[in-house]
């Protein structure tokens, strides 16, 4: 048996789950036929919702093959989920891409939204990584829910595993304990009724069970292939489907190989049918039924259900039988002249006294139909899944989720989960920022980077803003402790300026971009940090770097778990981020290694804070420098890969380069370095500045250079006290500003965004 964690054994409250779930159910007309599938997963949704999850369902439905087709689209799917959890069902086109990730984003906790159907993109059925990264994208966990469609290798099966910890549903513990007692101790004798349409399935799951069952009942399509392998003509019967699980290990398989093969070594478990209804069509136009022993079929005519002979032996064995397995109809049901032979049959299932299972889609439609449900001991939701499972064989996803599981044992579970930010579950609430998680995991996910822009005047405001729409590129916007002060913009000044402008250029360009409002080194004064949290910040770096590491991994916890609960993100740091400036000189070499958190300090400070982001002195970017500046990218590589081993996606941040002039430095080789080393927050700050330095009139720079004495870049701490004098420069010169700054940092953005050869996920 399978062992793994259930969303009851881990606190899941607030999360962003993935629902991984199997809907892929029969539609009629534009709408569902059978909602056993759906009526399944309701208590595992109502679980999510009770703990205020935001819930995204994925799942596919039927074989598109790739393509987008109209009659497997899962509105309808959606439509009835919602009529019986009785609220709404948010439905996206697309399960990839803007819409959908938009969507994911916007979802508020408690609400439910279904992405649609996977089986749209080849890439979902080949396993695509790069697929499969998007999809997982903004999510915290998945619970997988999917029992019946965890034999298929793809990309929303076994592929999430990679990239997201998975937890189980209680659908599927319900169908490991069900098909658990048969798998080991059934009664005998027990009986197997294999039909439906899946060859593909059906015959190689058949060889794998043959051998556990006392007999084995062939109907369906897979009747057709036996009797053709016996030699018999079968006329124009459908013989195989051309579904290719592209992913699964294996090539094509001669199935009538495979029937010759069974035929004659289990002659005495196998029973095939007598006698057969054929017809000229499939509307069933002319009908005879064919003894299988004296009769040939018509030419150009094909089988459809089995016969009244056959009927009458099946259920003579169903019976003598103390557990049955059922899977698949035996004909053509949907059409009344072919239901006959099912129709009986599932009869008398359901009205003999053995443990009786059913499984697959087919199979549940028919319990429904004939009113059944209760007479079944177990209906599964899984066809070939279930078949699978009975003969021992391993289900990918099911492996992949027991291995998952070092992954929840060491997810950060300990601190109140992070959450977006809602009207309800923050009194804080002003808008809706997206915190530091939200903005770097995508980051993280799919290699790319995002700036961090020091914000000392509301014209690098501007100017970082519209450089943020016209590049649809998320953007980080810090205001730090040591420049509150000086450059006039407290944290509340900072909200009404960004609330100020946001719905303008929302409104000017017709969609929005993700924002995150960042407390930048919040060091001395910790009220500070408070203070920014209740203005309406989401996000806050605690830098008690410079203290012993006990002290720091206390105040930092002390934070998270004040935070968290308001929905926003804490990053931590440790190590003399500032020794570069020290009296003692600048720090060069392996000085600088000598003073970069260890890869235990790293890990111990992530686990024992809970902390969203991790910032260490990696390097000695600040300041100015008599030499050439260094950072340790062998040791950040260290961390980074030990982060991902041990604590569940959290990002490294580059800190420092804020301080040096474009000219002094070449950023964008330092950041694409980075990338590659697990880090996706760059700062920006000096250069804005300094760009914003030389649109001033020459008498109003000498004004700011000599306002203060001593410290870093005098002129900066004019920025607040001469505020008044740059609002009245000519509008002209304060625009060319804007558009100065707002150049470079779309460059910055282009190639930040670039780098790592993939598009814009936000565009």
């Amino acid at each position: 048996m399978y062992h793994f964690k259930t969303i009851q054994d881990i606190d899941i409250s607030y999360k962003k789950v993935l629902l991984r779930v199997a809907l892929d159910i029969p539609l009629r007309h534009g709408k569902v036929a059978e909602d056993y599938r759906i009526r399944q997963i309701l208590p595992t949704l109502a679980y999510l919702l009770k703990k205020n999850c935001s819930a995204v369902i994925v799942t596919w439905l039927g074989r598109p093959d790739g393509k987008v087709m109209e009659e497997y689209r899962l509105d309808p799917v959606a439509k009835r989920l919602s009529q019986l959890i009785r609220r709404p069902v948010k439905k996206v086109n697309d399960c990839v891409g803007p819409e959908s990730q938009k969507a994911v984003f916007d979802l508020e906790p408690g609400e439910i939204l279904m992405l649609e159907n996977t089986r749209f993109h080849p890439e979902e059925m080949s396993a695509d990584p790069d697929f499969t990264r998007r999809l997982a994208d903004g999510f915290d966990i998945e619970v997988f829910d999917g029992f019946a469609q965890s034999h298929r290798v793809h990309a929303s099966t076994t592929g999430l595993l990679d990239y997201l910890p998975t937890v189980s549903g209680f659908l599927l513990q319900k169908e490991m304990d069900a098909l658990g007692g048969v798998l080991h101790q059934p009664s005998r004798p027990l009986t197997l009724i294999i039909g439906g349409a899946k060859v593909s399935d059906k015959i190689g799951l058949t060889a794998n069970l043959i051998s556990k069952a006392d007999k084995v009942l062939i109907g369906g399509v897979c009747a057709s292939v036996f009797i053709k392998a016996r030699g018999q003509d079968v006329g124009q019967s459908y013989l195989a489907d051309v579904f290719v699980n592209q992913a699964k290990k294996g090539g094509k398989k001669d199935y009538f190989a495979i029937a010759k093969f069974l035929l004659k070594k289990y002659p005495n478990k196998i029973m095939l049918p007598l006698d057969m209804i054929a017809a000229s069509d499939k509307k069933g136009t002319k009908t005879k039924v064919v003894d299988l022993v004296t009769d040939d079929i018509p030419k150009g005519w094909s089988f459809f259900d089995i016969g009244p002979e056959t009927v009458k032996m099946f259920a003579k064995q169903i019976n003598r039988s103390k557990t049955v397995l059922w899977n698949g109809p035996m004909g053509m049901y949907e059409n009344k002249k072919f239901e006959t032979g099912t129709a009986s049959l599932v009869k008398a299932v359901a009205g003999s006294d053995a443990v009786s299972i059913g499984g697959g889609g087919d199979t549940e439609e028919l319990i429904g139909k004939y009113g059944l449900a209760g007479k079944f001991s177990h209906v599964s939701t899984g066809g070939g899944a279930m078949l699978e499972f009975l003969s021992g064989k391993k289900l990918p996803v099911l492996e992949a989720m027991v291995k998952n599981q070092h992954n929840i044992r060491l997810w950060r579970l300990g601190p109140k989960p992070v959450v977006a930010f809602t009207k309800e579950n923050n009194p804080y609430f002003r808008y809706p920022f997206h915190n530091l998680k939200e903005i770097l995991g995508p980051a993280q996910r799919n290699k790319f980077g995002v700036p961090a822009c020091n914000i000392r005047s509301k014209y690098i405001l501007d100017a970082v803003l519209q450089a943020a729409f016209e590049e649809r590129s998320p953007v980080i916007l810090e205001i730090a402790e040591s420049e509150m002060g000086y450059c006039n913009i407290p944290p509340e000044r900072m909200i009404d300026l960004v609330l100020e402008r946001l719905p303008k250029l929302e409104k000017k360009f017709g969609y929005r971009v993700p924002v995150c409002l960042h407390a930048d080194h919040m060091q001395k004064d910790l009220l500070l940090a408070e203070r920014a949290m209740k203005a309406g910040f989401s996000s806050a770096l605690i830098d008690q770097s410079a203290y012993p590491l006990d002290y720091n991994i206390s105040v930092v916890r002390s934070f998270v778990q004040k935070a968290h609960p308001l929905g926003i993100t804490i990053e931590g740091e440790i190590g003399q981020i500032g020794q570069g400036m020290s009296g003692k000189g600048q720090l060069v070499g392996k000085d600088v290694l000598t003073h970069a958190p260890s890869v235990h300090e790293a890990v111990e400070f992530i686990s024992q804070t809970g902390v969203d982001a991790f910032a260490g002195f990696f390097g000695n970017y600040h300041g100015k420098y008599e030499k050439e500046a260094t950072i340790v990218w062998p040791r950040i590589k260290q961390i980074d890969k030990q982060i991902k081993k041990r604590v569940w996606t959290v990002p490294i941040v580059l800190h420092g380069t804020s301080y040096l002039r474009t000219k002094d430095f070449d950023h964008i080789k330092v950041y694409h370095q980075a990338i590659k080393c697990g880090m996706h927050k760059f700062n920006y700050g000096t250069m804005l500045s300094d760009i914003f330095k030389d649109y001033l009139p020459q008498k109003l720079v000498d004004k700011m250079d000599n306002f203060a004495e001593g410290g870093e870049e005098n002129w900066k701490k004019g920025l607040g006290h001469y505020e008044k004098e740059i609002d009245a420069l000519d509008p002209a010169v304060l625009k060319k500003a804007v558009d100065g700054i707002k150049k470079h940092v779309k460059e910055m953005m282009k190639k930040a965004w670039y780098c790592s050869g993939k598009v814009k996920l936000y565009k």
